[in-house]
């Protein structure tokens, strides 16, 4: 068990490595602002220049859209996203889907449980003919498969781009908590007596941060209430049923702006971008919890045409990115 914990330790931190070199990369060769005479431009003029990744592979440059492949798409595109509809994998896949450039309705359908290895296995089991694409997690494609033994393999997935920045984690709670403050989440947590906590799914890097988080601090009276899913662990704080959460942190944000909950203290080492007044774990002696990023990407079977990957990678914007995250977790990792 410690030997995995720590390669899950070290593939997330070469993740955070990954992400801080690529994304640097990756903007500089970002295109500037199409004139309206190169926007009316054909697809094949516009998605001709591509960017090379670090091993020669060619990829679209961010904002060129390749040509569809001859015949495709002919049909819908299922996008699986292997949570309930309103979960923090859920939300941004469908910000991207509404603004996808892309000849084809694109239908999501939710298939959760399992620490998103069920919707994960029902992507790895349809056709490799591009009709079908995932969201992947931090769980379902590193976590679980280093933990327990499942029905598919990681590495029969490429990555085609990342659904979003990868994030940290956020103790949350109930509009109503008694919890106002993270001084008042650390005096419950310290006060002896039992406390309850969830996550939206059991074994995920959220789970494993709060489990660190209470053994550094020596706490042995937090109880884990297991919901089935995001939308399950939204009803639990509304009515109080739990004590706080450790959810993904930009969705948290947006859920907390809306007045649906509190964010108390963000799961970091350093202050989160996306909101630096609030309080982070590594102000209350907690330390190494950077290494429990979360990661939203979006996959496709490895065995897809090739022209058929790298049209649907054109629509995204970090394919140097995402190419190099590939060959690192997959090449290295699995």
């Amino acid at each position: 068990m410690r030997k995995n914990v720590m390669r899950v330790t070290a593939v997330m931190l070469s993740m955070m490595m990954l992400m801080a070199g690529c994304a640097k990369k990756a903007e500089s060769t970002t295109a500037a602002p199409e004139t309206k005479a190169e926007a009316a431009a054909p697809a094949e003029t516009k998605g001709a220049e591509a960017a090379e990744s670090k091993d020669g592979e060619k990829a679209p440059e961010a904002g060129g859209m390749l040509a569809a492949p001859e015949g495709f798409p002919s049909k819908n595109i299922t996008w699986i996203v292997p949570a309930d509809a309103g979960a923090p994998l859920d939300i941004p896949t469908r910000a991207i889907i509404d603004n996808m450039d892309i000849d084809a309705n694109v239908i999501v359908e939710n298939i959760a449980g399992a620490s998103n290895t069920i919707g994960t296995l029902e992507a790895i089991n349809r056709p490799a003919d591009g009709y079908t694409l995932l969201t992947g997690s931090s769980s379902a494609m590193i976590l679980q498969p280093l933990m327990v033994s499942l029905d598919y393999d990681p590495a029969d997935f490429r990555i085609i781009s990342l659904v979003k920045p990868m994030a940290t984690y956020a103790v949350t709670v109930g509009p109503d908590s008694p919890l106002k403050t993270a001084d008042d989440w650390e005096k419950l947590i310290k006060s002896g007596d039992r406390f309850t906590f969830t996550v939206s799914n059991a074994g995920s890097a959220s789970h494993l941060s709060i489990v660190d988080a209470l053994k550094q601090l020596k706490i042995e009276s937090g109880v884990y209430v297991p919901y089935n899913g995001g939308a399950e662990v939204t009803a639990a704080l509304l009515n109080n049923e739990v004590d706080f959460a450790v959810l993904d942190t930009p969705a948290e944000l947006q859920q907390a702006a809306n007045g649906d909950v509190n964010v108390l203290l963000i799961m970091s080492d350093k202050p989160d971008p996306l909101s630096p007044e609030t309080p982070i774990i590594a102000d209350y002696g907690v330390t190494g919890m950077d290494s429990y990023y979360s990661l939203q990407c979006v996959a496709i079977r490895k065995d897809t045409p090739d022209e058929i990957v790298e049209y649907h990678r054109s629509s995204y914007h970090h394919p140097l990115l995402c190419i190099r995250l590939q060959d690192l977790i997959f090449g290295k990792w699995f």
